[in-house]
């Protein structure tokens, strides 16, 4: 029986972080550029939500109401880190023929470790959290993070606006923010961009949590 036990995430995470040095290496000998050098920082930033995750779920049981009110916002602050990588493929367009078929695979393997860290911390806080709620509670709030993911996904690629600058900038932050919601109809492509990236995220998700749950000999 397979599992996808902490121990076996943790595996394919660092399986998954070796390949894309590898390839990253690769590309940089064969280019001698730098280009895609900074997807070792937007890994990094996927890292942090997953770490958040970890630690709520081991000290779910001694923190305080404010601790972990803190410690979610921090999560979910984070957590769209993860799933941005996926946007980052708007970079194949500067590649080259000598290089597409790399570019591709790097992107492949960040974009998809990005995915498997977002929904196995978004699936660690709704168990750590839920794990007595009825399956409409849960429902709720999958859709509410799905859509903060894709919200914070536009945010960071459209507007680049990036996690820390809800500290540094919140006015303007905040903003930004309630343009979109108080004059929809203006911002119709970027409605269009949420809406469709938060199908493709609950979509992989439910995918993601049925083979979790539904594991088998194979």
């Amino acid at each position: 029986m397979y599992s996808f036990s902490k121990k076996n995430n943790i595996t394919i995470y660092l399986i998954s972080l070796s390949a894309i040095i590898l390839l990253l290496s690769a590309r940089v000998l064969i280019t001698q550029s730098l280009m895609y050098v900074f997807l070792l920082w937007n890994i990094f930033l996927a890292f942090i939500p997953y770490g958040i995750g970890l630690w709520i779920q081991q000290k779910r049981n001694n923190l305080s109401k404010i601790k972990l009110s803190f410690s979610l916002m921090l999560w979910l602050l984070f957590l769209p880190n993860a799933s941005y990588i996926v946007t980052d493929f708007v970079h194949l367009r500067l590649s080259t023929p000598n290089t597409i078929w790399l570019d591709t695979l790097l992107l492949f393997f960040c974009s998809s470790l990005g995915l498997l860290l977002s929904f196995s911390s978004t699936y660690q806080i709704t168990n750590t959290l839920f794990s007595k709620s009825n399956s409409t509670t849960k429902l709720i709030w999958l859709f509410s993070i799905h859509f903060a993911i894709s919200f914070g996904v536009y945010l960071g690629r459209f507007l680049r606006w990036n996690s820390w600058d809800f500290f540094h900038y919140p006015f303007n932050l905040f903003t930004d923010i309630v343009n979109r919601f108080t004059h929809p109809l203006h911002y119709i492509n970027d409605w269009s961009f949420i809406l469709l990236f938060q199908a493709f995220i609950s979509f992989s998700y439910y995918c993601y949590q049925y083979l979790k749950q539904n594991t088998s000999n194979f």
